[in-house]
């Protein structure tokens, strides 16, 4: 990368953006791998599985660092024009919401360590559904900022409601299982957390989502996205 005064032209903002989104890639690729590896643990009721999710933390934490002086970086010494200054300051915000991801697999993991036993109580098929929708949210999420395509983006709020339903639908369950016997309460509980950080992983894609149409349009979310969820642009 050109040192601070050296000449700086289209080509070479280009390229250092061009660096950054692929790292931000990379970012995303692993909080998504991070969190579907902690529900495959969940899954398998295996705590090995779990511990080798929270040894992915430390590169999460790298690729957070590192992206973001990367972003200040060609911001201080590129001095580039008003979209690509949109986009770099969107792209420190989206390694923010990539972190949450990753954590949020981490915090899943945690679950499985501390109960391995957990049992695939009735629950079960509706929290793996919200999973799916939640990673396949964050994936074309990533496709979307990757390519710049803001018809992706949009579509990734199509989604978001069927994954709320998903976990209202677990919460309902949880409570119809704690009226049987005997009840489960231990597992019941880690499913409703888990569910919940699901949601959240769903959230942070449509933030992600969010951000690459402000890459582009320069729109903010109470600009272009219906009190229904529906993108206009």
């Amino acid at each position: 990368m050109s040192e601070a005064g050296s000449e700086s032209t289209p080509l070479a903002i280009d390229e250092d953006i061009a660096k950054v989104t692929h790292h931000i890639e990379e970012m995303g690729r692993w909080a998504l791998d991070t969190a579907r590896q902690a529900l495959h643990a969940m899954e398998s009721a295996d705590p090995e599985a779990a511990r080798r999710v929270l040894e992915r933390d430390d590169k999460l934490d790298t690729f957070d660092v590192e992206i973001e002086q990367e972003a200040i970086r060609i911001l201080a010494r590129r001095q580039p024009a008003a979209h690509d200054v949109r986009l770099l300051g969107a792209s420190i915000k989206l390694i923010t919401y990539l972190d949450r991801i990753g954590r949020l697999g981490r915090d899943i993991a945690v679950y499985v360590i501390d109960a391995p036993s957990v049992p695939l109580v009735p629950p079960w098929p509706l929290l793996k559904s919200m999973g799916e929708h939640a990673f396949s949210m964050v994936e074309l999420a990533l496709e979307a900022y990757v390519q710049r395509d803001l018809s992706k983006a949009s579509r990734v709020f199509d989604s978001d409601d069927a994954v709320d339903e998903l976990n209202r639908q677990v919460l309902q369950e949880c409570v119809r299982v704690l009226d049987g016997s005997p009840p489960e309460p231990r597992e019941l509980l880690t499913y409703v957390l888990v569910s919940r950080h699901l949601e959240r992983v769903a959230d942070n894609a449509c933030k992600v989502a969010e951000k690459t149409i402000y890459m582009e349009t320069g729109k903010r979310r109470r600009e272009f996205l219906t009190a229904d969820k529906k993108v206009v642009l």
